[in-house]
């Protein structure tokens, strides 16, 4: 079981990892998540996921009841916890805020499934109404409104979710550049 735990954590690193060097989240934001029996593995608050190791990960039960690390669990744990409740098929979170993903969370509207990736391996991308971050209210949205493995959070960012971390870091890649594509078809108007 132990073994288990630490492949985990170490999963869960890499995934963070990959986000902040692509650039899907900056400084301290974003947090990710993995299932581990009937808890969780969570990022820590304020912690930048470019830098975590497997001793920063947090594990909670299924109440967000802390079992064991350090610090104190990421500040959007709610609406992981939700996800996970209301999912029994997710076994991953990951949370972000993608530059082109911003332009369509700040407007409000969805990312549109115009590349490949995003048709075939996502489908549809959730919109989730403007709630505060890490409130109770985004949760419950998320957990009820988000049935494939996307959701653009309104005014906030992004959420996926997969069955590994890594999994869920690549349905975030999709969004992002599906987002990248529209908004540049919407600025750029070909020569005639």
């Amino acid at each position: 079981m132990a073994s288990d735990i630490e492949e985990l954590k170490l999963k869960l690193v890499e995934a963070c990892r990959r986000a902040y060097a692509r650039q899907l989240v900056v400084g301290t934001s974003g947090n990710a998540s993995a299932r581990l029996g009937k808890g969780i593995l969570a990022t820590p608050a304020e912690c930048c996921l470019g830098d975590l190791t497997p001793a920063d990960m947090v594990k909670v039960n299924l109440s967000g009841e802390k079992l064991a690390g350090r610090k104190k669990p990421t500040s959007e744990l709610a609406m992981h916890l939700a996800l996970y409740r209301a999912r029994p098929d997710v076994k991953a979170v990951l949370h972000t805020h993608p530059s082109n993903v911003a332009v369509f969370a700040l407007r409000g509207e969805p990312v549109p499934a115009i590349t490949p990736e995003l048709a075939l391996r996502v489908g549809r991308v959730a919109m989730i109404g403007y709630h505060p971050p890490g409130s109770r209210e985004l949760a419950e949205e998320v957990a009820t409104k988000l049935r494939g493995s996307a959701a653009v959070l309104e005014r906030h960012g992004l959420v996926t979710v997969g069955q590994t971390p890594l999994d869920a870091l690549y349905v975030a890649e999709a969004v992002e550049r599906a987002a990248k594509v529209a908004f540049l078809t919407r600025v750029w108007s070909p020569r005639r």
